[in-house]
């Protein structure tokens, strides 16, 4: 009887979340704050209110449930440490300046965070009560995370939002955060599923920090930390793979370790530390300012060519992109043209490509360091972010 009751009220709340969506689409302008301050609200009060009152509550202890937490609350260090560091690398206070900041603010974490903190109490509770039935938890994952779909409104009414902005910035998080919370619901964690839903749907709301960055690259930095906490969520909470790790480890200290893999290994790290050392041809250095962006953008690691001392001039030419010395300073710029100084010596004029003035200074042939090649996107961040910490901003 439990189990029908509570199927019959998942279709009840999935249909009513709906229909309360397509109406907050459809409100008119002037009834809109009304309708998401105070009505939406109720109505998911609600819903909550009529499943814990209809369903008999299910006391029985989950066994990974603490496990889950503790992924929660890594999840929300981890979120803070990289919104840190996205932050001093790309500057912040993309929601202090707008109109009417702080009202706006009050009034998201009101309307938004009394939807996130309801949806996920319906949602332990339902599942709980169908024993983690595995349409209930599809259906609940799907129409939890339409109603968090923020501005829906704004590109189906207005049309302000581009398709890729609103489905990047606006559907594909939602959704994405509304499956991970269902994946802490099922291992019965309700600090777990409200932590996760609270702070990868609010962020852009309640934030006035928030990181000037595109759309797309930090929906992607969410959509990684999500995978990433509910990975963490998999292996802390598989308790097969746990006791089998763990049979592995104990069989391991009795097992003869190879002399050739202990050599592999000391050998990998010798060459990775003569690498990033410059003992290679190649060598690799890490974008600091925006000056190459379009080419190198900043935090990319470049692999850089070494050029001997006084073979500049053979092996650069006009439009390479030369690593250089100059004023007491490492640059990575763009030779655009040759000309002699006051000496009568040959030396390159440079320009990053982001750069709307040429490089105040000219280059000599053994100023030159080597020549950029091929890069990684990115792979320079943790660098740059220590840097920052020990160091102060890069101008």
């Amino acid at each position: 009887m439990s189990m029908s009751r509570a199927k019959k009220l998942t279709i009840i709340v999935c249909g009513v979340i709906l229909v309360l969506k397509i109406v907050f689409i459809l409100s008119p302008t002037p009834a809109f704050a009304f309708f998401n301050q105070f009505v939406r609200p109720f109505i998911y009060a609600t819903l909550a209110l009529a499943v814990y009152v209809f369903l008999v509550p299910d006391k029985r202890p989950r066994p990974n449930e603490y496990q889950a937490r503790m992924v929660a609350l890594i999840t929300v260090g981890m979120y803070g440490m990289v919104f840190i560091m996205v932050v001093y690398l790309f500057g912040g206070g993309r929601n202090v300046h707008q109109p009417g900041t702080w009202l706006h603010f009050s009034r998201a974490a009101w309307s938004w965070g009394t939807i996130v903190i309801l949806g996920e109490l319906i949602r332990v509770r339902l599942i709980r009560a169908t024993n983690n039935n595995a349409t209930i938890v599809t259906w609940l994952t799907l129409v939890l995370g339409v109603g968090l779909v923020i501005d829906a409104r704004a590109f189906i009414r207005t049309e302000v939002l581009t398709g890729s902005a609103f489905f990047f910035g606006s559907f594909l998080i939602p959704m994405a955060s509304s499956i991970v919370a269902s994946l802490f619901a099922l291992k019965g964690s309700l600090l777990g599923a409200v932590l996760i839903s609270g702070i990868f749907n609010l962020t852009a709301s309640l934030m006035p920090l928030m990181p000037h960055l595109q759309v797309i690259p930090w929906t992607l930095i969410n959509l990684c930390m999500l995978f990433v906490s509910g990975f963490m969520l998999h292996i802390f909470t598989n308790n097969t793979a746990i006791l089998h790790r763990a049979r592995l480890r104990r069989a391991a200290r009795y097992e003869k370790k190879s002399p050739l893999g202990y050599a592999a290994t000391v050998g990998f790290i010798i060459v990775a530390i003569a690498f990033f050392l410059g003992y290679f041809p190649f060598y690799p250095v890490v974008i600091l300012t925006r000056s190459m962006t379009g080419t190198f953008d900043q935090g990319s690691v470049v692999f850089i060519q070494r050029v001997p001392s006084g073979e500049a001039f053979t092996m650069v030419g006009e439009g390479a992109i030369i690593h250089f010395e100059a004023n007491n300073m490492e640059w990575v710029h763009r030779v655009i043209d040759f000309r002699h100084d006051d000496q009568g010596n040959r030396v390159f004029i440079t320009q990053g490509d982001a750069n709307y003035l040429v490089d105040p200074f000219v280059v000599r042939e053994n100023d030159v360091l080597g020549v950029a090649h091929n890069f990684l996107p990115f792979a320079g961040w943790p660098y740059l972010f220590f840097r920052v910490l020990l160091r102060g901003p890069i101008a």
